[in-house]
Formats: structure tokens, C-alpha cells, sequence
């Protein structure tokens, strides 16, 4: 089900002409590559924390588009994110890292991103100000 849902993904961008692929995007992917590496090395534990760690590293542009352009964030499918991954933590098994470390860093960082682009949205209308305009502003 996950190969079909990336391959419709993949199938919509390249229709709608949106695709690039930048250094960062070849960081991701070697980043997809060594998580792989370290689970068939070292096993699921550090290949958790490894991933976890990946998944904020990719999502930094995320992060930055959201303060630079709040008003094209989907806030409520990160908000739909944040509480999938709140039920994930609260619906696991056992308390080990394996079983939450993951949703725990992916529940901080769509949290992180529906607050940031919420936030931005109240201090920048849709003319979108500079941001050293909006640290001039008073609060």
C-alpha cells in the first residue's frame, strides 16, 4: 500500500510539473540509504533513533516555508499528522524506543510546523513581509 500511495504521489507531481531535485533532496536520500544501512547493521533500535533523527534533518525546508509562506502550509493535514501520531505513541505496545521515538519526533515536528505557519499567519498578511520588516513590528 505504501509503494502505491509514493507511486501516486510520484505520478501527480511529475503531471503537474512541480518536480526538482536539488542537493538537499540527494542529502535525503543518502540519509533513506544510511537508516537503511544501520537497521541491517546495528538493528532496529539505532536504526530508530538514526531515522528519527533523519526525519528532522528532511524536514527543515518544511520548517522554513512555513515562517516564509504560512499561508501555503496545510495545517490541518499536519494537525491530521500531529494526532496520528499521538494515538501511535498512545496505542504502542511497549515503552521501548522502537515503539516511540518515531512518532514522538514526527508528532514535535508537525506540531512545530502548524504552530510556526499559525503564528505567521497572524503577523504577515498575504503580500508577504519581509521578514526583517516583521522583526521590526512591535508585538
Amino acid at each position: 500500500m505504501y509503494t502505491l500511495g509514493g507511486t501516486i504521489t510520484v505520478l501527480c507531481i511529475s503531471r503537474l510539473g512541480n518536480f526538482r531535485w536539488e542537493w538537499f533532496d540527494t542529502l535525503v536520500a543518502a540519509l533513506v540509504v544510511f537508516c537503511i544501512i544501520i537497521w541491517a547493521i546495528v538493528g532496529p533500535w539505532y536504526a530508530t533513533i538514526v531515522s528519527s533523527r533523519a526525519l528532522l534533518i528532511a524536514g527543515l525546508p518544511q520548517l522554513k516555508e512555513s515562517v516564509e509562506e504560512p499561508w501555503e502550509t496545510p495545517v490541518p493535514v499536519y494537525i491530521g499528522y500531529t494526532v496520528a501520531n499521538i494515538l501511535s505513541i498512545l496505542g504502542g505496545k511497549e515503552w521501548t524506543v522502537e515503539e516511540r521515538c518515531y512518532p514522538v519526533c514526527a508528532g514535535i515536528y508537525c506540531l512545530a510546523i502548524s504552530i510556526l505557519a499559525l503564528v505567521m499567519r497572524r503577523f504577515r498578511d498575504k503580500a508577504q513581509i519581509p521578514l526583517l520588516e516583521l522583526a521590526k513590528t512591535p508585538i
